[in-house]
Formats: structure tokens, C-alpha cells, sequence
């Protein structure tokens, strides 16, 4: 998007159409229409963080970050709507696949997600030294 001055209507459209023929393509039914709404919430808003990335000022991705969200309070809203909106994209595909040992498997990694981005924001913002 960036790198060919596209904006992020046109880059949402495209990937609208491909995610509506992967949706017509899918005979298994592993992939739904409620996966499909989701996901799109989810992207929008990784469309928005990683443009702000881009954008800012810096060598690496730690000073990128910094100075994109400025503080750790921008940064961890910003990861609850992220993390909102994985769990409704994986609810729905719990719902679609239909497993019970799915729910075990979903919590686990969310949590570890949690972890991960939590240390590497504390890091960066230098929380907690």
C-alpha cells in the first residue's frame, strides 16, 4: 500500500474479493461467512497499525513502535482491539469447525499471544526495568 501509494479502501477491496473467492472455493466448509466478517475487522485494523509503523520515525521496530504510539498506555489499547478481535475471529471459527478440543487448543494460544506481545511491549516502552 505504501510502497505504491495505494490507499486502504483500495487494499480493503482487493482483499475483499479474495477473501469472497476463497469463500465460493471452499467445499469443505472450513472457511464461513461469519470467519470471513471477522477477519475483515481484524485486518482493518492491522491495516492501521502496521501503516502507522511505517510511518514513523525509526532504525528498528522497537523505535518504531515508540514512536508510533508514543506511550505504553496507546499501545496496550491498541492491543485490546487487537485481542478482541483475534478472539471473535476465532470464535467464529470454532463455531464454523465445530470441535470440542478446539476451545482447549484457542484459549492456550491466546494466552501465550498475550504473553509474547506483552513481554515484547514492556521491553520496548521499557515498562517494568
Amino acid at each position: 500500500m505504501i510502497k505504491k501509494g495505494q490507499g486502504k479502501e483500495e487494499a480493503m477491496a482487493r482483499i475483499r474479493d479474495k477473501t469472497r473467492n476463497i469463500l465460493a472455493s471452499d467445499k469443505k466448509g472450513i472457511y464461513s461467512q461469519k470467519i470471513r466478517q471477522k477477519q475483515m475487522k481484524e485486518i482493518d485494523l492491522l491495516i492501521d497499525h502496521y501503516r502507522k509503523l511505517l510511518q514513523a520515525e525509526g532504525k528498528d521496530y522497537g523505535s518504531m513502535m515508540k514512536n508510533a504510539y508514543q506511550t505504553w498506555e496507546k499501545y496496550a489499547a491498541f492491543l485490546g482491539h487487537l485481542k478482541r478481535a483475534e478472539r471473535e475471529v476465532n470464535r467464529a471459527a470454532q463455531q464454523t469447525v465445530r470441535m470440542t478440543t478446539a476451545s482447549d487448543l484457542v484459549s492456550k494460544m491466546e494466552n501465550a499471544t498475550d504473553r509474547i506481545r506483552r513481554a515484547q511491549a514492556e521491553k520496548i516502552f521499557e515498562i517494568n526495568s
